[in-house]
């Protein structure tokens, strides 16, 4: 139900096709496009490709133009940092966390997507295993990004 409603607020189609595979894996083009409907900015890209996509929103960084596979969890996550930001007009570099968190793997985890992944943590979008780290390498499903997506929606009361 949750899903059916995003869908009806936005248009999903455009990302997933005609039906949306909860189980199935975010590809690069999905995670672009995702950020298009949901921010509503697909009118000032019409026409352009993916890579200049990600460099006319500046997620280059946590999708690099050169990403064959699908989007990990961490990037993921990012993503919906990013569209949390667009939201509230503040970049997410600008933003902090209220409170910080021990991630044992840390010095894994890419520089431009450790921050956005503090603040997902810190806004409940995402949690750490009971060891305190994150798993961040699997590849993130349609179902757990768009629950993330509708969290965001929540926080910002357009849910």
């Amino acid at each position: 139900p949750e899903f059916q409603r995003l869908s009806l607020k936005y248009d999903l189609q455009k990302v997933f096709g005609k039906t949306l595979y909860p189980g199935d894996f975010v590809s690069k083009d999905n995670a672009v496009a995702l950020f298009e409907v949901i921010t509503e900015t697909g009118s000032e890209t019409l026409g352009m490709s993916v890579p200049a996509k990600l460099k006319t929103y500046r997620l280059e960084q946590i999708l690099p133009t050169g990403l064959k596979t699908n989007v990990n969890r961490q990037q993921a996550a990012s993503l919906v940092v990013e569209i949390y930001a667009y939201k509230t007009g503040v970049s997410a570099d600008s933003l902090r966390p209220t409170t910080y968190r021990h991630i044992r793997n840390a010095s894994a985890i890419p520089d431009p997507i450790y921050h956005r992944l503090v603040i997902a943590l810190d806004l409940g979008l995402t949690e750490l295993e009971p060891d305190y780290s994150y798993k961040g390498e699997s590849f993130a499903t349609i179902e757990e990004t768009l629950k993330e997506i509708i969290m965001v929606l929540d926080l910002l009361g357009e849910w």
